[in-house]
């Protein structure tokens, strides 16, 4: 497997990175913001930067991290509330099928966001869902901290319109789709070497 999540925790995120580190970084996390984190700025950066010690600690080019959360249905027709590594999991997968892992799961033409019927946060007071649409002003805000958004954009709908990791650095390993072909070219390059394991060191064996 090349992706690692699990949705709707986002204090597993230290636990993801690390699993994915003693696999050789071979996959690509994919991580929550907290369900009512809500559209202010002061909140987010403060989750962002673990002011109050209950946010995000940690910085790794292999982790993606998204926001909001959404609306959506279960099996039995139900709406229900879903995380935002919901929505970024599919569209992972949709990216990976109709294209490849090096390019951008995100955008109009891949980052289209198909399971969904509304994006926002719950109320921590209410306990209420609240609709918010994630507009420039947020987005930029949720850049600066290597947060990705997904929002709604008018005659597109709601996509996931952002590809930043947790690097932490201004290098191109800071883009999800770098560093997850990073992760094919690790894995293929493990597969292949294994067959010149034990092999002499000649001519046919470096021409091959």
């Amino acid at each position: 497997f090349n992706l690692i999540v699990a949705p709707g925790y986002p204090e597993l995120i230290p636990n993801m990175v690390s699993l994915n580190n003693d696999r050789a970084n071979t996959a690509f996390v994919i991580g929550d913001t907290p369900l009512d984190l809500g559209v202010n700025a002061v909140n987010i950066i403060n989750w962002s930067n673990d002011t109050n010690g209950d946010g995000l600690a940690t910085a790794d080019p292999y982790l993606g991290v998204y926001f909001p959360a959404g609306l959506s249905s279960d099996l039995s027709g139900n709406t229900i509330m879903v995380p935002p590594s919901h929505m970024a999991l599919r569209t992972y997968l949709y990216n990976d099928n109709v294209a490849y892992p090096w390019f951008a799961p995100a955008g109009a033409n891949r980052g289209v966001v198909s399971n969904l019927s509304d994006i926002g946060y719950i109320d921590s007071t209410s306990g209420l869902f609240v609709h918010n649409a994630v507009a420039q002003g947020l987005r930029d805000a949720l850049f600066n901290l290597n947060i990705n958004p997904i929002t709604q954009l008018p005659g597109t709908g709601i996509v996931v319109w952002g590809q930043e990791t947790r690097s932490g650095d201004t290098t191109a390993r800071n883009r999800v789709n770098v560093v997850r072909l990073e992760n094919y070219l690790r894995t293929v390059f493990n597969t292949i070497a294994n067959g010149f394991l034990f092999e002499p060191n000649d001519t046919i064996t470096r021409k091959s």
